[in-house]
């Protein structure tokens, strides 16, 4: 499970994440493909931020949001609903 995020002050990120206790990882703009070099922001397509992505395990975008809100627990809530939808088989 991956989110997009942009880079511009690591440890307020890190210290952000930890303080809220996010169950997915956490992916900076810059941070490129190994295999391609591509980075993956331009890879998924991301047009705004913040871009949250479900990937499921065999590497397929099962859900795509952007924007946010100030209310944690709700992203929290939302981001977990989602990567539980995600666990389910792909119908389609």
């Amino acid at each position: 499970m991956v989110v997009a995020a942009i880079k511009n002050d690591d440890k307020k990120v890190v210290d952000f994440i930890a303080k809220n206790k996010y169950p997915f990882q956490v992916l900076y703009d810059d941070q490129k493909d190994p295999e391609t070099g591509e980075v993956l922001a331009a890879k998924y397509g991301v047009q705004g931020i913040p871009a949250k992505f479900i990937i499921d395990k065999e590497g397929n975008i099962r859900y795509f949001l952007t924007g946010s809100t100030p209310n944690v627990d709700y992203i929290k809530l939302e981001m977990r609903e989602l990567i539980e939808a995600a666990k389910k088989p792909h119908k389609g």
